[in-house]
């Protein structure tokens, strides 16, 4: 509502975005490259991207490195745009796991601890995990 002094009242936890919030978030068209990139924006301002790259499974898609800037952070923007290439990645019957070789940064395991917390991933601990690997996270199947 252009002009008018509307108040977006919907409810949303702490670090979350509101369903209205969420609508003005959008992702570029993917940018090929090494694996793939694609670039987010809010309130059409790019705000920062994120790279994926193939896992040891074809099934599997790992994050290689997202960036969001830094006044964008903490605001439930990078678990949500996990959340969006989780659901374009079922579409080709793959799933969104953190990187590959367990090199994931304090905030990436944060947001990934929170979606094990509300259901929509889960650890995966495997034969890698007893060779020294670190844990490693990844969306749960599309059922």
């Amino acid at each position: 509502m252009e002009g008018s002094n509307f108040v977006d009242r919907t409810y949303k936890k702490p670090n979350e975005l509101s369903e209205n919030e969420k609508k003005l978030l959008s992702l570029s068209k993917l940018v090929k490259g090494d694996g793939f990139t694609q670039y987010v924006y809010f309130k059409g301002k790019r705000i920062g991207r994120i790279s994926l790259r193939g896992a040891h499974a074809d099934n599997l898609q790992s994050v290689y490195e997202m960036e969001i800037k830094p006044e964008y952070r903490n605001k439930g923007i990078g678990k949500e745009i996990y959340r969006r290439v989780n659901q374009e990645l079922n579409k080709q019957g793959k799933v969104l796991t953190s990187e590959f070789g367990g090199i994931t940064s304090t905030e990436a395991k944060q947001m990934w601890k929170s979606l094990v917390r509300s259901g929509e991933a889960e650890i995966i601990i495997d034969d890698l995990t007893d060779r020294g690997v670190p844990i490693r996270y990844k969306f749960k199947d599309p059922k």
